[in-house]
């Protein structure tokens, strides 16, 4: 019953609604404090901005998320090797203490009250979590997975976004032109009406996500002359779907930002395009993802100019799953666009708005 609770709460906060819209709001508008002229590395920079923002976001301003940095991305690089269970301190040394670290920080939270100045999912979870007599020592080692999970697909995501945008001009321009309608503060909702930039989105998606759907098969299916018995467990890579010529054509494994321009998303899903998964079990931080990343990547667009994006490989993927990794950081110099001299950013997610950025 816990972990059904836990499912409910969740799937109910990141829907379409109220909470999604002001953890969104949040998000972003701590995310436009990092959008000023910089020489930087880009990847790093993406790291700590939505780090950070999801620490403040989710957790509230008084949240030991900013000394964790490190932690939780050392968490996600060994979580392949830490699910094998076989020993984890060694294996996964770096999983490891990343866990202990997180864990103990967020027990002192936890144990401060701070929590009633966190969403509604931390808050709702934390309720759930003290109706079945689970301690703070409980909470702080959950949090986690709460932690990671919002970021470490959408970071490497908008990085990719931003390369290979400012790595091809032609592209550059015809979404400055489509997001011209756009004014500050960006109102997020309008961005379902840019049709270039969400293709783009998709585009990179396909492209550099890395999942396995897992399903249990409930009944004999005899599935193109294999027969797969009831109660087995079926894993169905996305990279293989994505990047299938015989889905995508020839062009398959080639970045085209306007792919998905003339596919309907219904029919493309069952073509094999199924970054949040598929079936009716889909991630519940999709919505989420969206607008963090697509808000961001707007405003960055019609705000700024880079130097130094170009085009590179990604990392070899270990075990597990999420958005390939660059295969090391661009140093980049982000200035202002003319006309853009004074900008600075805010957001409107629904209607909700967040305080101005410092």
């Amino acid at each position: 019953m816990y972990l059904t609770e836990i499912h409910t709460k969740m799937h109910g906060a990141l829907s379409i609604g109220p909470d999604l819209a002001k953890s969104n709001v949040r998000v972003l508008n701590v995310l436009a404090r990092y959008l000023v002229p910089q020489e930087t590395n880009l990847y790093a920079l993406l790291r700590e901005a939505y780090t950070i923002a999801m620490g403040e976001a989710f957790y509230g301003p008084d949240n030991p998320v900013p000394g964790l940095i490190d932690e939780i991305w050392d968490f996600e690089d060994d979580l392949g090797l830490m699910m094998i269970g076989f020993f984890q301190p060694i294996v996964a040394r770096k999983a490891c203490r990343g866990q202990k670290r997180v864990s103990k920080a967020f027990k002192a939270y936890y144990d401060a009250g701070l929590d009633k100045n966190a969403n509604e999912l931390i808050q709702g979870r934390a309720r759930i979590a003290r109706a079945y007599n689970l301690n703070n020592t409980a909470l702080g080692i959950f949090e986690m997975a709460i932690c990671f999970a919002p970021i470490t697909n959408v970071v490497p995501t908008v990085f990719w976004m931003l390369t290979y945008i400012y790595a091809d001009a032609d592209l550059l321009r015809a979404l400055r032109h489509e997001l011209a309608f756009l004014s500050n503060p960006l109102e997020t909702d309008k961005l379902r009406s840019c049709p270039l930039l969400i293709s783009t989105f998709q585009e990179i998606q396909r492209l550099k996500q890395h999942g396995n759907a897992v399903r249990w098969v409930s009944a004999d299916t005899r599935l193109d002359g294999y027969l797969l018995k009831k109660g087995a467990v079926m894993q169905i890579p996305s990279s293989v779907l994505n990047t299938a010529s015989s889905i995508w054509g020839p062009d398959a494994g080639s970045f085209n930002a306007r792919r998905f321009l003339d596919l309907d998303d219904k029919k493309t899903r069952q073509r094999g395009y199924i970054p949040f998964g598929g079936g009716r079990n889909l991630c519940p931080g999709r919505h989420l993802a969206f607008t963090e990343a697509l808000g961001f990547v707007a405003a960055f667009v019609l705000g700024f100019d880079m130097q130094g994006a170009k085009i590179i490989g990604a990392r070899t993927h270990k075990l597990g799953f999420g958005a390939r990794k660059p295969e090391r950081d661009l140093k980049v110099s982000i200035r202002r666009r003319e006309g853009f001299e004074d900008a600075k950013w805010r957001f409107n997610v629904g209607g909700e708005m967040d305080a101005a950025p410092e």
